[in-house]
């Protein structure tokens, strides 16, 4: 992702930013997944609030498609969202992420997500053991 949008927002969505974008970089073998070009940067308005929106898109053996976005609405609030959408011959479950803060303030809302898709609904065990060892 170029880092244009990037380089403005709140400082932890951007370093959150680069360390998703990195470890795809150092641990998978990217391919581009080609999204239409009017997708990849837009420019709108919201309640009269501009807004700028970036997406990249990837994929991988591994992962059908790896998915982030970065926003921005108004003067101060920032947005990353990343998604990452697994290949059914490997058990993984689908990631989601976002981050939600001002641009010259804290973070104000921060979700991630584990959706399993075996046929059980479970998290495969090595990600239940890994989530046991976090702090509350």
């Amino acid at each position: 992702m170029s880092p244009s949008l990037r380089s403005f927002q709140n400082p932890l969505i951007r370093e959150l930013a680069n360390g998703i974008e990195s470890t795809w970089q150092h641990s998978l073998a990217l391919e581009p997944y080609v999204i239409p070009k009017d997708l990849g940067y837009i420019e709108g308005a919201l309640e009269e609030e501009k807004v700028v929106i970036e997406n990249c898109c990837y994929r991988t053996p591994q992962f059908r498609k790896l998915h982030m976005e970065l926003a921005q609405i108004g003067n101060g609030l920032d947005i990353l969202h990343c998604v990452m959408f697994p290949n059914s011959d490997y058990n993984l479950p689908i990631f989601g992420t976002d981050l939600v803060g001002r641009r010259e303030g804290g973070i104000s809302a921060a979700i991630v997500d584990l959706s399993p898709v075996s046929p059980d609904r479970s998290l495969p065990l090595v990600y239940q053991l890994a989530l046991e060892q976090l702090p509350s």
